[in-house]
């Protein structure tokens, strides 16, 4: 399983250390906003036409983890789906 974070553009330079371990960030070429979340959606199913090597894809749009539960359905999701793509 991997799991796929997606951001608009901007000034990540904290991430360049994530970006080059984990290979786990895509970043589009539209402002990071809430108004633009079908701009991610466009490019999760773009990377995921031309990129993916999975068969199957969850997509859950966190804008804020404010769930107790939600760590139990990502390690659910580990624990089930190993060969899948989780975009967040």
């Amino acid at each position: 399983m991997k799991l796929v974070f997606i951001f608009g553009s901007g000034n990540y330079k904290n991430l360049n250390s994530e970006i080059e371990k984990y290979d786990d960030i895509l970043i589009g070429d539209f402002d990071e906003s809430f108004h633009n979340l079908t701009f991610k959606d466009s490019l999760l199913f773009t990377w995921a036409k031309n990129d993916c090597p999975s068969s199957f894809i969850m997509k859950e749009w966190v804008v804020k983890i404010a769930y107790p539960g939600y760590a139990k359905i990502l390690k659910m999701c580990v624990e089930n789906f190993k060969k899948s793509i989780f975009f967040f």
